[in-house]
């Protein structure tokens, strides 16, 4: 997907790829403090909002991909918070 959308926008691929991963990589660090000082629901919270903030960024914000992105994220957080219980039971 990243092809086609640098294709389209006639952006340099490397360049998004390189960009990506520099801006990345303090995200991470960063979601890292939150998971540990305030836990799972603000760290789901943050990764949330930097999949929109990626998405902005490339353009392809619109009212089906806001709504797939909370419907992934309340998945993702009702996963975490099930999976415990399920595997006591197993």
């Amino acid at each position: 997907m990243m092809v086609q959308q640098a294709k389209i926008r006639g952006l340099n691929l490397y360049t998004v790829i390189v960009l990506g991963a520099l801006i990345s990589i303090p995200l991470f660090v960063m979601l890292s403090g939150i998971l540990v000082r305030f836990g799972m629901g603000w760290a789901i919270i943050f990764a949330a909002v930097g999949d929109f903030a990626a998405a902005t960024l490339l353009g392809l914000v619109d009212l089906k991909s806001g709504v797939e992105l909370a419907i992934i994220t309340v998945f993702v957080y009702i996963g975490i918070r099930v999976a415990p219980l399920i595997s006591r039971l197993i």
